[in-house]
C-alpha cells in the first residue's frame, strides 16, 4: 500500500489512499463494464494526526484521457455519518481519526480508463495528491456494429437493399474493431432456403447463389445476452443487364443459339443443293426439247396451227379418193 499524505497546516497531517476498484456487474458480461449497466467502486482511507474542526473537505476528481482533472465528489470530515445514496459517502472506524469512504461510480463510456486521485479542497493549502487509480475499459455495446461485405464491396448497416453484380456472392461479416474486447455472436440467417450459420468471437463468413431477390437476417450480441442483441434485415437483388458477349462473360444461352444458327445454315444448304440437281437437269431438258422444235418449224411457227392443217388435209383427202373396187 502507498499512503499519500496532504498537509493541513502545521498540526495535522492528512493520509488519503485510493485502494484498486472492484466491479458489481449486472448483466452476463461478469468480466467486462458495460456502459449504463454496472457500477464501479472505489474504496478509500483517510487517516488524520489530530481531528479537529478546521479539517477542510477531501475533494475526489476524476480525468477522463486526454482531459482534465474535474471534482467527482466532496467528502466533509465533519458530517461522517455513514451511507448516503450519493455517488459518495464516508464513515468512521474502529480507529481513531481514520475514515473509510465508498465511491460509487455508474459505469458510463466517460469514465472509461479515466483516472481518479484525492485532494485537500482548501486553495489556500499546499496541494499534495493522493496515490492515482485508473477505472476500468467500459463497453458501450449500442455503440459496436459490423461491417457488412457482399463481394468485397461494404455496406452500410442502414441500407438494406442490395444489387449484386455476381450470381454466386461471398457474404463476410465482421466487427469493425477486432479487438473490442467483449464476447459476442454472429447469426445470419438466408430466410429464402432457411440455411443459417452462427460463429463467435470471429468473422462470419459464408456463401450464396443469387438468382431472384434473397432476403437475409443478421443478429449481432454479447455476452450472451438478448438485452444486447440486434439486428439488421437485408434483401440482395441480382442485376439486370445485358450481356457483353466475351470469351469471359457470355452466357450458356448465347453458344446455343450460335450452334443453332449454324447448324440450320448447314441444312438449308444442303436442302437446296439437292433441290437444284433434278432441277437442273430438267430445264436443260426442257431447253433441248424448245431448241428441237425451232430448229424444225421455226422460231415463228404456231405448233398447234400446223397440228390442225394437217388434221384438215387427212379428212378432205378421204372425201375425195375414188371407190375402189
Amino acid at each position: 500500500m502507498i499512503c499519500f499524505h496532504i498537509y493541513s497546516g502545521k498540526k495535522n497531517t492528512v493520509t488519503v489512499t485510493i485502494f484498486n476498484y472492484s466491479l458489481h456487474s449486472y448483466t452476463n458480461c461478469t468480466s467486462h463494464c458495460i456502459h449504463g449497466e454496472d457500477d464501479v467502486l472505489f474504496q478509500s482511507k483517510i487517516h488524520i494526526d489530530t481531528f479537529d474542526e478546521s479539517i477542510d473537505k477531501i475533494k475526489y476528481e476524476t480525468r477522463a484521457t486526454g482531459g482534465d482533472y474535474k471534482p467527482l465528489c466532496y467528502i466533509d470530515l465533519q458530517k461522517c455519518s455513514g451511507y448516503k445514496h450519493s455517488q459518495c459517502y464516508c464513515k468512521k472506524t474502529d480507529q481513531n481519526n481514520v475514515f473509510s469512504v465508498v465511491i460509487n461510480v455508474t459505469a458510463t463510456v466517460s469514465y472509461s480508463e479515466a483516472k481518479i486521485r484525492a485532494t485537500r479542497a482548501h486553495p489556500k493549502s499546499t496541494i499534495v495528491y493522493s496515490n492515482i487509480e485508473t477505472f476500468p475499459k467500459i463497453y458501450d455495446p449500442s455503440s459496436i456494429e459490423p461491417l457488412f461485405f457482399i463481394e468485397n464491396h461494404l455496406f452500410n448497416s442502414t441500407n438494406n437493399f442490395v444489387i449484386v453484380n455476381e450470381a454466386h456472392c461471398a457474404i463476410a461479416v465482421k466487427m469493425k474493431d477486432d479487438n473490442i474486447g467483449l464476447p459476442y455472436l454472429l447469426h445470419i440467417i438466408d430466410v429464402s432456403t432457411g440455411k443459417e450459420k452462427k460463429v463467435k468471437d470471429k468473422p462470419l463468413l459464408m456463401s450464396t447463389h443469387v438468382t431472384n431477390t434473397k432476403n437475409f437476417t443478421l443478429h449481432w450480441e454479447f455476452c450472451d445476452s438478448m438485452k444486447f442483441r440486434r439486428t439488421f434485415s437485408c434483401m440482395l437483388h441480382p442485376l439486370e443487364r445485358t450481356y457483353e458477349f466475351t470469351s469471359d462473360h457470355c452466357p450458356y444461352s448465347y453458344y446455343l443459339l450460335v450452334a443453332f444458327i449454324i447448324i440450320s445454315v448447314v441444312l438449308i444448304c444442303c436442302i437446296i443443293l439437292l433441290i437444284s440437281k433434278p432441277l437442273k437437269k430438267c430445264v436443260k431438258k426442257q431447253l433441248t426439247r424448245l431448241r428441237d422444235n425451232n430448229r424444225t418449224y421455226g422460231s415463228s411457227i404456231n405448233c398447234s396451227g400446223i397440228l390442225k392443217e394437217k388434221k384438215d388435209l387427212c379428212i378432205s383427202n378421204k372425201l375425195t379418193a375414188p371407190e375402189q373396187i
